[in-house]
């Protein structure tokens, strides 16, 4: 690995560019799931199908129940309710 040295104020520099265009698209991210959450609660199954069981079930099997989990994205909750149904814990 070869090292790079950057100096600290143009590093702070960069960094606080990054760190702006990352809070204006997290809060667009957000302003948008606010605007569309409960069109997108209508029109997102409840339930879990039985194609998205197997993947799951195929992605977590081999792991031992005492593995940590964290399961992000699932919205209202049914894909970390269906992991957890199988013995394992989400975090």
């Amino acid at each position: 690995m070869i090292p790079i040295f950057i100096r600290p104020a143009l590093f702070i520099r960069l960094f606080g560019k990054i760190i702006d265009k990352m809070s204006d698209s997290n809060h667009i991210t957000l302003q948008s799931y606010e605007e569309n959450i409960e069109e997108y609660i209508k029109q997102t199954p409840h339930k879990l199908s039985n194609d998205v069981k197997k993947w799951i079930s195929d992605t977590i099997n081999g792991l031992l129940l005492e593995a940590r989990i964290l399961e992000i994205g699932s919205g209202f909750g049914r894909d970390a309710d269906y992991i957890e149904e199988q013995g394992y814990k989400v975090e």
